[in-house]
């Protein structure tokens, strides 16, 4: 979607350095958080995950 991640952290009423160690898997993310993201994103969870 080309956002920043200031911008969609912002978006989903995070702080950047939230979106930043949850990226870096330094920090877990909850069910609903995730959701958010790929709403966002336009995208899905499953698409998030995928490693």
């Amino acid at each position: 979607m080309g956002y920043s991640q200031n911008q969609l952290a912002e978006r989903v009423n995070i702080s950047r350095e939230h979106l930043a160690k949850i990226e870096t898997a330094k920090r877990t993310v909850s069910l609903d958080l995730l959701i958010d993201i790929a709403n966002e994103l336009k995208t899905k969870v499953c698409d998030l995950i995928e490693f």
